[in-house]
């Protein structure tokens, strides 16, 4: 009878079956729940007898994937263009970045804002409804003939992808058993790499052969399939209750104040080297020290007035997980930091069509796919190895490779800095895969928190590890909108340094005391003040890897 007992439970939980010479049946269950589970050790026969994916979990894979590279796709297909789409709207290349920080920023502020909206509205509507918004953000942007408008759609953009997506992860978490999460999660971290893949391509291919909003046209294909499979994916029908309860609960003045806050830190920090500004000039520090006493707001907010928190403190239960979602956060700043000022050096310094400079981003994303599928088999093999492994590897190979970064020169040969490029790449599918797998990894007794997490009470679903999953998904968004600005007020700011301290300005239309501008005349010669600011980006690569490496060492 005992045997019988030990069996059931250990399918319920997906575990494998193991010998206690407990006496006792109430001993038998606490043992199970207490040890640390050994899914690692699993076969494909184990699986195949516990739990088997149907029609149904692949459809909703296929639907969480295509949301994974619309996002992806969303997230880059601007980063080639950038420099293009300042001599179109005749703006500084600082302003410009704002069509990129735009879209981060209401990424990280609607992520934890969807998945409370998912509590009462249901996963499904409130993940079609995340999708439509983008369509729409996106047809604003198709739209678009001047800076504002572009940078409005990117706002309404960001705010859906970072919705589905929140929503994706609480779906995939809800829907798939602990022990294969990993397997999973893996495919759509795969998918976000393709997408990716096709996002920078896109943009330089249609930046420099037609017209560079075309891009945008693209992105209603992805749109378009994701509307198409939801409502096979989920079932709606289960989702016409809405709890009254659950919206009075829901955390709206965290939520605001997560957007004020970051949007109020990243305006003040790209006033930063605005020529004539100072450092001490009224529009940062009115600025910087808003944004300061809104997150120490927040922060106190969260951890002591509101009853159903948006962000869980309990979250971070040990310095391990508090480590973890700092890795997450530096690896998003140096994700966006090499994406987009490795593709200027392609641009601006090699002097590369913007078609070139897409695929030469291939480079960093295309080593994603092949690293994160052998990441997963090794895994899910006989003999797995510790995750945190994978995340110090790819914490030392990114800082060779930002080592490297300081060889790059106008002479650089193109295998030299494709190799770089890659090298780079290699560590990102490392750090990604590595965050994946420990972030899926909760011990067997945050299993009963998940038994329990349907019911419709903020409170209770906040704390449990699906939370937990979308709170690594924005802390990597943070870092990535953080990148942005910052890395833009250090190589213009240097630039702008290098051109004051030039006595014969090399060409009128670089304007350095109005802004850095570009134009097709003025290329060559911006390149080559380029390369003053990247030497000094480049450190600033290197320090943050150092941090991400010093923070993987007290992963456990």
């Amino acid at each position: 009878m005992r045997a019988g007992i030990i069996e059931i439970g250990h399918a319920d939980d997906g575990f494998r079956a193991q010998l206690h010479q407990n006496t006792s049946t109430e001993n038998l269950a606490g043992g199970i729940f207490l040890q640390h589970p050994s899914f690692s050790e699993s076969s494909e026969d184990l699986e195949t007898n516990f739990w088997k994916p149907r029609v149904k979990e692949w459809l909703v894979l296929s639907c969480v994937s295509l949301v994974a590279m619309l996002d992806a796709f969303d997230a880059t297909m601007m980063v080639p263009i950038i420099p293009v789409l300042s001599a179109v709207f005749k703006q500084p290349l600082r302003s410009v970045l704002w069509i990129d920080t735009s879209y981060f920023l209401a990424s990280a502020a609607s992520k934890p804002l969807f998945a409370m909206l998912s509590e009462v509205f249901g996963q499904g509507p409130t993940l079609i409804a995340a999708v439509v918004i983008t369509t729409a953000g996106t047809g604003v942007c198709s739209g678009s003939l001047d800076m504002p408008s572009l940078v409005a759609g990117r706002l309404f953009q960001g705010m859906g992808n970072g919705g589905a997506m929140a929503v994706s992860l609480l779906l995939v978490t809800d829907l798939i058993p602990y022990p294969h999460r990993v397997r999973f999660s893996d495919h759509i971290c795969r998918a976000w790499a393709f997408g990716a893949m096709l996002g920078p391509v896109s943009g330089g291919f249609f930046g420099q052969y037609g017209n560079w909003n075309w891009t945008f046209y693209f992105s209603y294909v992805f749109c378009a399939l994701s509307l198409l499979v939801a409502p096979f994916a989920i079932d709606l029908r289960d989702c016409n209750i809405i709890y009254r309860r659950a919206m009075y609960e829901m955390d709206w003045i965290g939520a605001v104040l997560t957007s004020i806050g970051i949007g109020s830190l990243l305006a003040g920090i790209s006033w930063i080297g605005r020529p004539p500004i100072e450092w001490n000039d009224w529009r940062i520090l009115v600025s910087s020290c808003v944004g300061g006493v809104v997150m120490v707001c927040l922060l106190l907010y969260e951890s002591i007035l509101v009853s159903h928190p948006m962000f869980n403190l309990g979250i971070f239960s040990s310095i391990s997980t508090i480590m973890l979602y700092i890795g997450c956060l530096l690896h998003g700043i140096l994700v966006l930091w090499h994406l987009h000022y490795l593709s200027m050096y392609v641009f601006l310094v090699k002097i590369s069509s913007p078609t070139l400079t897409g695929v030469s981003i291939i480079a960093i994303t295309a080593p994603a796919l092949p690293v994160l599928f052998l990441t997963a088999k090794m895994w899910g093999g006989r003999y797995p190895f510790r995750p945190r492994w994978i995340i110090r590897a790819g914490w030392v190979l990114n800082l060779l490779s930002s080592g490297c970064f300081m060889l790059l020169t106008a002479n650089t040969p193109t295998p030299g800095w494709v190799f770089i490029l890659s090298a780079a790449g290699v560590s990102h599918a490392l750090l990604i895969s590595g965050h994946n797998i420990c972030s899926n990894l909760e011990s067997p007794i945050h299993k009963r928190k998940e038994q329990d997490t349907r019911k419709p009470i903020l409170g209770d679903r906040s704390s449990s590890p699906a939370f937990a999953m979308v709170m690594y998904s924005v802390l990597r968004t943070w870092g990535m909108c953080i990148a942005i600005p910052v890395g833009g007020c250090v190589v213009l700011t240097q630039m702008a340094k290098e051109l004051h301290q030039n006595p014969a300005e090399p060409s009128g239309s670089l304007a350095w005391k109005d802004e850095i501008k570009l134009s097709q005349d003025n290329r060559e010669e911006l390149g080559h003040v380029f390369l003053s600011g990247f030497r000094v980006v480049w450190w600033f690569f290197m320090g943050v890897s150092t941090l991400g490496g010093l923070s993987s060492l007290l992963i456990r």
